[in-house]
């Protein structure tokens, strides 16, 4: 891979896990940081971690769209799958995320 493409995918999965943080921290994810919170996990961990929250099939996908990234980059990077009628989706939807950071690839 180029390094370009690298650095381009690289971008969009640290927007997608901006994204996830964001979501796990608002409202929407308030059922996923009460797990969080029982199974020992506290916000200062979240934080230091970037965790994040997936909240829907479909947020991903606007929000990356909102911000100026291309379909097919989005798709390239890897953060969200096509159905068979060429529809976008978040796989991770409902989960909980803990983002890898590694500019290597």
């Amino acid at each position: 891979m180029s390094a370009k493409k690298r650095k381009d995918r690289f971008i969009t999965t640290s927007e997608a896990a901006r994204f996830y943080h964001a979501s796990l921290m608002s409202e929407k994810g308030l059922a996923a940081r009460k797990y969080l919170e029982n199974s020992g996990i506290g916000l200062s961990a979240v934080r230091r971690f970037g965790m994040g929250y997936s909240p829907d099939w479909d947020s991903l996908n606007f929000y990356l769209k909102d911000k100026g990234f291309k379909t097919e980059d989005i798709h390239r990077a890897g953060v969200l799958n096509v159905t068979k009628n060429d529809r976008a989706y978040d796989p991770l939807s409902g989960r909980i995320i803990v983002p890898i950071v590694n500019m290597a690839g």
